[in-house]
């Protein structure tokens, strides 16, 4: 399967073609009808964002929908030294 090859890629640190695998196999209407391979492959964007410190773009695909998308979503802006956006974003979900 496609997703393994891109994940094998990605293991043995060929990250250029592990991101032209992911855009040829999201744009195949097989995986682009399906909402569980398109969570799937944000999140693997979301990771190739992250790797080249693209932390605000990588923000913007998390959604705060879930306890761990907040928990990432609060981690990443720990990490981007923004302590209260953080917290703002834990507290949200909270309420």
């Amino acid at each position: 399967m496609k997703i393994n090859a891109i994940i094998s890629l990605i293991k043995s640190n060929t990250f250029d073609e592990a991101k032209n695998l992911l855009d040829k196999t999201r744009k195949q209407p097989h995986f682009s009808n399906s909402e569980k391979f398109q969570s799937i492959f944000r999140g693997l964007q979301v990771f190739f964002l992250i790797k080249d410190k693209k932390i605000d773009d990588a923000l913007a695909l998390i959604p705060s929908s879930d306890v761990y998308s907040v928990l990432l979503r609060a981690q990443l802006f720990l990490n981007s030294k923004r302590q209260k956006e953080a917290v703002q974003e834990l507290i949200k979900h909270v309420q």
